[in-house]
């Protein structure tokens, strides 16, 4: 596993490179009904998926929280940072965003309890949800 960790502005982008594994479902076809590609079904894995934006001004503190984890370098905790494209309507465009991950993110809403997308929202190894800087919560859901 590689980390990146790269600062842009005020705000802190992490991610993982893991060898080849597709994590992303963008490249992949699938129906409707299908899951997004997760880990979490892997013992003792922890999937944390933050979509978040540049153009949200509650994010920088939900990706501050996601890049703790990362630099934590637990082996047993993914973060992915999806950066969704709703928020490019209002006169900024996020760089890092993309319409699949909007889609991911819808299909967490169909399928989780709440059925509802905002940003910073947090899933939890496609099962649980939070707000993303929700510490407590976040942490609770990791746990369980």
């Amino acid at each position: 596993m590689k980390m990146i960790i790269q600062k842009k502005g005020n705000r802190i982008l992490a991610g993982l490179l893991i060898g080849s594994l597709v994590i992303l479902s963008g490249s992949q076809k699938r129906t409707p009904d299908q899951k997004p590609v997760s880990l979490s079904d892997a013992q003792g894995i922890v999937v944390l998926e933050l979509f978040t934006s540049q153009g949200c001004s509650s994010c920088p503190p939900a990706d501050a929280l996601l890049a703790e984890y990362a630099a934590a370098h637990n082996i047993h905790i993914v973060p992915l940072s999806f950066h969704v494209d709703y928020w490019n309507r209002l006169g900024w465009t996020d760089p890092f965003s993309n319409k699949v991950y909007s889609e991911r993110q819808q299909w967490y809403s169909e399928h989780l309890p709440k059925g509802s997308i905002y940003t910073p929202q947090l899933i939890v190894n496609g099962r649980g949800e939070a707000v993303g800087n929700n510490r407590k919560m976040i942490g609770n859901l990791v746990q369980n």
